[in-house]
């Protein structure tokens, strides 16, 4: 009676280590971008929450949120990037940023936060 393998490989458990490997390495290089960026969202919903109501300028908005993004050390992008403008009903915040980070030797990932559009209103 001939007997069948049981169990893996060596050359399947190269595989299955190399891809686990592949896939830890990405979210460790990935996930904090994604927690600056919740962090980001909440510090600016503050800031739209503290200027509502007020009469809002870009400068007061620019000043309310460097304060914010300093306690909380958030350096994915700076107020000076963003997009900060007056309108007719409110101020309008774009923080829309992309953010770079290098996976392996010469292959990159290009994260793009594009929903970070908020407006204070007056």
């Amino acid at each position: 009676m001939r007997r069948s393998q049981q169990g893996l490989g060596m050359l399947s458990l190269l595989v299955v280590l190399g891809m686990a490997s592949v896939i830890l390495t990405m979210a460790v290089k990935l996930v904090p971008l994604y927690m600056d960026n919740w962090s980001l969202k909440s510090v600016l919903e503050s800031v739209v929450a503290d200027q509502t109501g007020v009469n809002a300028t870009p400068g007061s908005v620019r000043t309310t949120l460097s304060r914010y993004m300093q306690t909380n050390r958030i350096d994915a992008i700076s107020p000076a990037k963003m997009l900060i403008k007056s309108e007719s009903n409110g101020v309008s915040i774009d923080a829309s940023y992309e953010k770079r980070v290098t996976l392996f030797f010469n292959i990159d990932a290009v994260v793009k936060f594009d929903d970070m559009v908020y407006k204070v209103p007056r």
